[in-house]
Formats: structure tokens, sequence, C-alpha cells
């Protein structure tokens, strides 16, 4: 018989002791039923007394055996039946030869295996004479995957500016692929680097580099980041993104811009502070430095609490936000990220 490839589960064994028995096959079913014992010219088939707990993409390995009672020495085949949809049973040799005391079988869950506690039942079928009948139990599990996280902040980039962004992956268990990442259609002017970027085996997290053009499109982006597997199904996020307008001061200096000038020029993009007051159009602030200062909203303004959408009454003084303002009017703000219980903001 054929090996297996590396990587198979193990099933685990609920009783040591024991067999799953079955209906008897044979010509000799025909005949009445000894007191004790088996039957002659009859066989049974056994399977180990196991829960196979078998993960979607997995593999596993199993033995279905064979009991011959006297005068019994036929070949039998075996076929297997209700096994579930994106389940395969595989086998180089279906059949327990004359002589044979068992056949190994591989069993194979797709990644969309459903999930769940399953009955396959599996049939003898001799030469000659009646089946013979047999059942084990497999339970699907859910596979190790993963997920991505970007910042929860929307990222804010002006026209002419180059910023990195982390795009993290947190593994479940035993996950330990490499991760490609991909990311859907990006703004107008705004370019990525790497093209290809991976999170490789061992890393938490990948970083690119967005650059905006000096004409880029304004306005606000969700750009979808895909990271592909070598195995099993894709997890995807969103990665928020903000570009604003340069002013012609701005434009102008282009040619002589430093990286002290270029985070002064983020900052005037966004502002991190703590919230004083808010109603449905104007929000009071107090910005790192505790200084106070004030900002229209705009009718269209979105406000979120911990990445969700919230309104006004829901952000507390005290609250700490990050404020995108209008990139042709700075007073007017378009957004207003607040964080609360994510302790994924405690760095602001």
């Amino acid at each position: 018989m054929r090996s297996l490839i590396t990587g198979f589960v193990v099933m685990t064994l609920v009783a040591l002791s024991g067999c799953n028995q079955g209906t008897p096959g044979g010509q000799g079913t025909t005949e009445k039923k000894p007191a004790f014992g088996q039957a002659d010219n009859t066989f049974n088939l056994s399977v180990p007394d196991f829960s196979s707990s078998l993960q979607q993409g997995k593999q596993t390995e199993a033995t279905v055996g064979i009991k011959r009672a006297k005068n019994f020495d036929e070949d039998v085949a075996l076929t297997f039946a209700d096994v579930p949809k994106g389940v395969t049973v595989e086998s180089t040799s279906p059949m327990i030869k004359h002589g044979e005391t068992d056949v190994k079988i591989t069993v194979k869950a797709g990644d969309e295996a459903p999930l769940g506690d399953f009955k396959v039942n599996v049939t003898g079928h001799p030469t000659k004479g009646t089946d013979a009948q047999v059942a084990f139990k497999l339970t699907i599990a859910a596979k190790d995957s993963f997920t991505l996280s970007t910042p929860t902040l929307s990222t804010s980039l002006k026209q002419g500016e180059t910023q990195t962004v982390s795009i993290g992956i947190k593994r479940d268990k035993t996950f330990d692929q490499d991760v490609a990442l991909t990311f859907g259609d990006m703004p107008t002017g705004v370019t990525l680097q790497p093209l290809s970027p991976v999170i490789k085996h061992g890393d938490t997290e990948a970083q690119v580099t967005l650059t905006s053009a000096n004409d880029a499109a304004l306005g606000n982006f969700a750009i979808k980041v895909t990271g592909h597997p070598a195995k099993g199904a894709d997890a995807s996020n969103e990665l928020n993104l903000t570009i604003a307008k340069k002013s012609e001061k701005e434009h102008a200096a282009v040619a002589v811009r430093t990286p002290e000038l270029a985070a002064k020029e983020t900052d005037s993009a966004t502002h991190d502070g703590t919230v004083v007051s808010i109603t449905s159009d104007k929000l009071v602030m107090t910005n790192r430095e505790g200084i106070e200062h004030s900002h229209a909203l705009t009718a269209d303004a979105k406000l979120t609490l911990d990445g969700k959408t919230c309104t006004a009454a829901d952000l507390k003084r005290g609250t700490r936000i990050r404020v995108t303002l209008q990139s042709d009017e700075p007073h007017a703000a378009i957004r207003v990220e607040a964080i609360d219980k994510n302790p994924e903001f405690a760095s602001l």
C-alpha cells in the first residue's frame, strides 16, 4: 500500500479497548446464528472505536479491519457512504484481499468541508453472499487560520507625501505559513511598494510604503487588503486612507522638502487629542500639548468609536480622538476617530 504524505493528523482514540462492530456478511448469514461466536462462512468489518477530529484542509489515516469466520476466505471490496460534502475517502486498494486482516484508508477534508459530527458507513462486498456493514464517527473541526490587521485610525496622506503602513497578522494555533498580500484598487495617483509584500513565517507584520503624487485623487478611500496563504482560505481587511490637498505654498516647497517638514505636514492634516465637548456641528478638543481649540463638523463628518460608527453623544469628555481636517477648510473636521476600550490605541 502507498505511504501517506507527511502532515497527516492522527485520530484521537476515545476508548482503548473494543472495536466498532457492525452487521456481518457472507453466505453464512442465511444460516441460523449460533448462540455464541460467529457463524461459519461469514465475516465482520471493524474500525477502531474513536472519534476522529479532522481539521478543514487536513487529512487523517484510519484502518478498516476484517474478522473472518471458519470457511470464509474471499476478497472483500469496500465502499463508503454518507461521506460529508468536501470530504473524500481514499485507498490505493479499497479491498481486503484473501489472507489480509485490514486495509488503510485516508480521509481528507477540504477547506470548505462542513463542521460537525458525521457517521461514515463502510460496506464490505464479498464475492458471494450478503454484504457486511460498519460505521465510524468523523468530526470536522475548523482549520487553523489567520486574520489581518490594519491601522484602526485612518491613514492620512497629503498629495506629494510618502508614508509607511504596517499590515499585521494574528495566527491561530499551528498556522505557520507565509502569507502573500494583495491590495485592491488604489486611489488614482497613489502607488504602493513593494508590489507583492509577504508576511513571512515567524513574522508578525509586513510594512508597505504608500506614495501620493502631487495630483493624487482627494478623499477618503477603503482599500481591501487580502492575505493569500500557501494552503487554505484567504483572509481580508480594509485599510482606510485619506488623501488631503497640499497647499500652493507646500507645492512650491516640494523641491526642498525635509523629513522634519514632512512630519509637520502630516500633523497639519490630522490632530490627536481628547474631547472637551462635542455637538452635532462643533467639536471642542485639547491637543497633545493641552491647548484647547475647536472645529466645525461638516454635515457628512464620519464619527467612529473603537472602529465602529457612533454619534456625537457617544464621545464623552476625555475620550482620545484623532481628527481629520478638510483640506480646503482647515478648521472643518471631516472625520473624528475615537478610542476607548481598544488596547491597540494605547500609544496615542
